[in-house]
């Protein structure tokens, strides 16, 4: 089984010298495996049916229709070939064939327009499509009309993730020590500068936070779009675009109830 990187071991000495060994024991339980993608732009027609990519068309199965919200056409921003993930490593009972497809409003008058905003059924904001069967994949080309993104293939680093500091104190991971926090911050600091990157696209693990966001203990970040301008991708600014599913349902392969934030800058 796939190891992710950086490992426990490598993680603890910088928690440790912030000053908080103390709490080492309760904090590694918290660290999670995830997957860093780093996006090549790349001629689609070099892009084989089915590969995982960004941008560009979806491959989908016979019978597809292209999503929606409110008569509006959702834009197509990445599908995830299962196979090239060591999704095991993550989760052994979890899904490791098939393709997600995701679909996101990517049109300013929809995406800040009174009713998208104050959507009661927000879960309907996004389509995220799972397709077990890639026999009869093809290239769906979108209409003109709807925004793309340039096509990009998917280079990615299993790595191990942490909590971001809204986490910690949302949770009150430290209790009352408030001294903690402040510390958490610094080894938070140590561990993006070790691993040389911190905000860009991602598959599960944690999200990267910006002025706020935080995802709930029992949901899985299943995938987190970032601002790209040579790809073309924007997110309020220079926000982020996530993706979360519940672990009861990515176990069951039910894709229905996803729901996603846009935090922006």
């Amino acid at each position: 089984m796939m190891q992710p990187k950086p490992s426990l071991e490598v993680i603890k000495p910088l928690f440790l010298n912030v000053g908080l060994e103390r709490y080492w024991e309760k904090y590694k339980q918290l660290v999670k495996p995830g997957f860093f993608i780093d996006p090549t732009i790349t001629p689609e027609d070099q892009l084989s049916i089915g590969k995982s990519k960004i941008g560009g068309s979806p491959d989908t199965p016979t019978g597809f229709t292209w999503p929606d919200w409110e008569g509006h056409p959702m834009s197509f921003i990445a599908q995830i070939n299962l196979e090239e993930f060591p999704i095991s490593s993550i989760d052994q009972n979890y899904p490791t064939t098939g393709i997600l497809h995701f679909f996101y409003p990517c049109d300013d008058d929809v995406l800040f327009s009174h009713e998208f905003l104050y959507d009661t059924f927000p879960k309907d904001q996004n389509v995220v499509l799972y397709t077990s069967n890639l026999s009869d994949l093809k290239r769906f080309q979108a209409g003109p009309d709807i925004n793309s993104f340039s096509s990009c293939l998917m280079n990615f680093k299993f790595e191990n993730t942490i909590p971001v500091n809204s986490f910690i104190i949302e949770k009150r991971f430290f209790d009352n020590d408030e001294e903690a926090y402040v510390l958490y911050e610094k080894f938070c600091s140590s561990y993006y500068e070790m691993c040389q990157h911190d905000i860009g696209f991602r598959f599960f693990g944690y999200i990267n936070g910006l002025q706020y966001g935080s995802q709930d203990a029992d949901t899985e970040l299943l995938f987190q779009a970032d601002t790209n301008d040579e790809i073309g991708m924007q997110w309020d600014l220079s926000g982020l675009l996530y993706f979360y599913i519940t672990k009861e349902d990515m176990l069951n392969r039910d894709f229905n109830e996803v729901f996603t934030d846009l935090v922006g800058t």
